[in-house]
């Protein structure tokens, strides 16, 4: 019984402790810093049909965090934006404007049936955005976690956002 009673404690106490040991789901799996790996075209249904480069170029960079209050923080650009040469034309405000995206606001996590939390759909609630006609938005986002991957594929937009776990001091 005294055995039996240890062993019982010791497992309690590394639950307590240890808390990334064991699989997390649901809301849990998605909390972290997230760094933008790439942007792809999707179709209708979901389906990838090449690379997004008339957004942000062809290559860009950014990150995406999910706190565990509840709340996000996207920002990406491209890796080459436009200069602008003071005091700047409007069109080049424009197209160093057009070059990042950015929005926060607070987030909730739908996991689809039976997908044990790594699979379902993430609302981002705009409350702040470079676009102020997308405050007050709910963005509805497919979401897949595949190892240390987070794949989001945005119907609104046409587009899948595969994105890489960032640990500390990355």
């Amino acid at each position: 019984m005294k055995k039996y009673f240890i062993c019982l404690l010791t497992i309690g106490l590394l639950l307590v402790i240890c808390p990334p040991c064991y699989a997390q789901t649901g809301k849990m799996a998605i909390v972290g810093t997230w760094k933008l790996i790439s942007i792809e075209r999707v179709d209708g249904k979901g389906n990838v049909i090449g690379p997004d480069e008339a957004w942000l170029g062809k290559k860009q960079t950014g990150l995406r965090i999910y706190d565990p209050n509840g709340y996000i923080m996207t920002q990406y650009m491209r890796l080459d934006p436009p200069v602008v040469t003071p005091p700047g034309s409007l069109q080049e405000i424009a197209d160093a404007f057009g070059a990042c995206w950015a929005y926060f606001g607070t987030y909730e996590v739908k996991e689809m049936e039976g997908k044990e939390g790594k699979e379902g759909y993430v609302a981002h609630h705009v409350q702040g955005c470079i676009k102020p006609e997308d405050v007050g938005r709910a963005f509805i986002i497919k979401f897949k976690i595949s190892g240390n991957h987070l794949i989001l594929t945005h119907m609104m937009y046409y587009r899948r956002y595969t994105l890489e776990r960032v640990e500390k001091g990355e």
